[in-house]
C-alpha cells in the first residue's frame, strides 16, 4: 500500500509494560496504513492489543 495516498501511517509499533519478572510485549513490529474514505475494522481477542493500537496511533499513548 502506498503511504502517499495514506491518512495514518505506523510503522514498526511497538509497545511493552513492566510485568512482575520483566516485561509483557503488547504490540511487536506493527505496521497499519489508513487511507481517506477507508473503512477498517479492528477485531481480535480479548488482550490481543486493539486498545493499545488505538491510544498509540491517537497519539494517547508513547511508542517504546
Amino acid at each position: 500500500m502506498s503511504e502517499s495516498n495514506s491518512v495514518l501511517a505506523l510503522r514498526g509499533i511497538r509497545a511493552v509494560v513492566p510485568d512482575g519478572a520483566g516485561e509483557r510485549v503488547l504490540l511487536d513490529s506493527v505496521d497499519l496504513d489508513l487511507r481517506a474514505g477507508e473503512i477498517t475494522v479492528i477485531t481480535g481477542r480479548s488482550g490481543g492489543g486493539k486498545s493499545t493500537l488505538l491510544g498509540l496511533a491517537g497519539l494517547l499513548r508513547k511508542p517504546i
